[in-house]
């Protein structure tokens, strides 16, 4: 149990020096997110690592939860070289009884809501990459029907 918690600790420091180094860190921030990742690799099992987005935008004073464009290519590109295999989730899925043969560093992106820029701006980054992802899309809220169900 408490080496499962290690590594699970270990791919969020290692995603959040990452991140720190895409955004513009001190290249000694992103040596050191490679130590923590190459001493979890060494163990049998892969390290996993699930990046979850909402919307994509350039807009000023966009919400915590929307990242540019600009940002996902950068950190796509950074995880690449950093030794990441990129992954759909239902490949992952797919892999789970033979986790052995899944590569030392997997990565997945999921895009939650369906926002209209997932298409407009995710999609041709993802593609020009050469990435699958997974996208959630949300046909309703719990408390309420979709709008067209809606009885009047």
């Amino acid at each position: 149990m408490m080496r499962a918690v290690f590594r699970v600790w270990s791919v969020a420091l290692t995603i959040a020096a990452l991140l720190a180094g895409v955004a513009g860190a001190p290249a000694a921030a992103k040596g050191a997110a490679a130590a923590p990742a190459e001493a979890a690799t060494a163990a049998s099992e892969p390290l996993i690592a699930i990046l979850c987005y909402h919307d994509l935008s350039d807009a000023p004073g966009r919400d915590a939860q929307t990242v540019s464009p600009q940002f996902l290519r950068q950190q796509i590109r950074a995880c690449r070289q950093a030794g990441w295999t990129f992954m759909s989730l239902s490949e992952l899925m797919a892999a789970r009884a033979h986790p052995e043969q899944l590569p030392p560093r997997v990565m997945v992106l999921t895009f939650d809501d369906a926002y209209r820029s997932f298409h407009e701006h995710a999609l041709p980054i993802l593609r020009s990459e050469g990435i699958r992802a997974t996208l959630g899309v949300v046909t309703s809220f719990i408390d309420s029907r979709p709008p067209a169900c809606r009885r009047s």
